[in-house]
């Protein structure tokens, strides 16, 4: 009986250091920071949608989009390169200046909202693939936190779908009261404030604290230039690349899910609506899955992310204009996310530390070539008849889920790794 009692104690004691490790400063102020991040993206991003969908300015649209694309191509490498240099965070702190600068500008001439709304995407990239590498290298250096990465993805996507969710509310509400031009303003210069705060006011590491293990490998990562070849795992890396090569169609028609709506006849605004009710359900769901799935389930819960997919796009598909319906594949759409904490801690446990910001790069960059493609050509297929490229992506979604059944591995200690 004692004995029992003593586990129960160690058992309670390692959740309570777990806790305190998911929650500590750091981790707290980068979940407030994705909060307020996602915030910021989803209100501009609509924003922009908006802006040159009711104006009909799809030529535009299809460029700006298309520009954000080519920016993914080279954007992920530069950014690893300038993390080795000078550090994630102030990769992060320099773009937020940028972001508020340009904000700014609107103020003084309303045109700069078509730099602004370029320049956008670039930006947030950059801010994105520091900030991402940065917590996910804390946390597989933290002893504690190696083996609880899908609860640290499932805290940090709380946030983040929390974030996307306001900001889809917050920005079709004000949408109705302001002109788009002083609503862009407003926004960006009130949440790039706050964004400010959070980058500047925390993550200030101290080098003293570290364990030697981290300094080590941070001394590493400066010197060291990853290449293809170092990477231990490179075989599920091409499998991984295969795969978000592919997925990259069903992300690319996703970006123009407003368009693809607005060719059905609907009414864009309350589109948007049902992407802040399915954002917030993911911020619930994902937090609730990470705690409960089975660590040796991760591939069958990445087969089901991936798959997941059929069922938006075949309501989409036999909608037939239907707001409900096209509303209910939204939240599917985007209620699905509420499965990648768990997908991302298994893609990631398959790589060491070291190669995170170098995989995080080269799964940003080649994808991104094939998603420039597919930003010329999905809005052609839409215009000739917006129900081509919903049937590509289900064949591709069927085509994905079985790549990685066959050549997947079934977790970290498999034999095969």
């Amino acid at each position: 009986m004692s004995d029992t009692k003593k586990n129960e104690n160690l058992e309670m004691s390692e959740r309570k250091r777990v806790f305190s490790k998911l929650f500590s400063k750091d981790l707290v102020l980068l979940y407030l920071t994705f909060c307020l991040f996602f915030m910021l993206n989803e209100i501009i991003g609509l924003g922009g949608d908006l802006f040159f969908t009711e104006n009909e300015e799809f030529i535009i649209l299809s460029a700006l989009k298309m520009f954000g694309t080519i920016s993914l191509i080279f954007l992920p490498i530069l950014i690893v390169r300038l993390s080795t240099k000078i550090g994630n965070i102030w990769v992060a702190r320099i773009a937020v200046i940028a972001l508020t600068i340009f904000g700014i500008l609107i103020f003084f001439d309303d045109r700069f909202i078509y730099l602004y709304l370029f320049t956008f995407p670039v930006i947030i990239r950059f801010i994105n693939n520091s900030l991402n590498p940065f917590m996910i290298k804390k946390s597989k250096n933290s002893n504690s936190l190696q083996d609880n990465l899908s609860k640290v993805f499932a805290i940090r996507d709380f946030f983040l779908y929390l974030g996307c969710g306001l900001g889809a509310l917050i920005g079709t509400f004000l949408k109705k009261i302001n002109p788009l031009y002083e609503f862009l303003f407003q926004v960006s210069a009130s949440i790039i404030l706050l964004l400010l705060a959070i980058l500047f006011l925390g993550f200030k590491p101290k080098k003293s604290k570290l364990e030697p293990q981290e300094v080590e490998e941070e001394k590493n990562e400066s010197h060291n230039k990853m290449r293809f070849k170092d990477v231990k795992n490179r075989k599920y890396l091409i499998v991984f690349l295969v795969i978000s090569c592919l997925n990259s169609f069903i992300g690319t028609l996703f970006v123009f899910l407003p368009t693809l709506t607005f060719f059905t006849g609907l009414d864009v605004i309350n589109i948007f609506q049902s992407f802040s009710i399915g954002y917030i359900i993911v911020a619930f769901l994902s937090i609730a899955l990470a705690f409960i799935a089975p660590k040796s389930k991760k591939k069958d819960i990445y087969i089901i992310d991936i798959i997941f997919d059929i069922i938006p796009l075949g309501l989409i598909l036999f909608s037939n204009g239907n707001l409900i319906i096209i509303s209910i594949a939204i939240i599917l759409f985007i209620g699905r996310d509420f499965i990648k904490p768990i997908s991302m801690d298994y893609f990631f446990s398959l790589f060491n530390s070291e190669e995170t910001e170098y995989i995080w790069g080269l799964i940003g960059t080649i994808p991104s070539i094939f998603s420039f493609g597919f930003t010329l050509i999905i809005p052609i297929l839409i215009i000739l008849n917006w129900k081509i490229p919903v049937i590509v992506a289900i064949v591709i979604s069927v085509v994905v889920t079985l790549i990685a059944f066959k050549w997947l591995p079934s977790s970290k200690n498999s034999e095969e790794i």
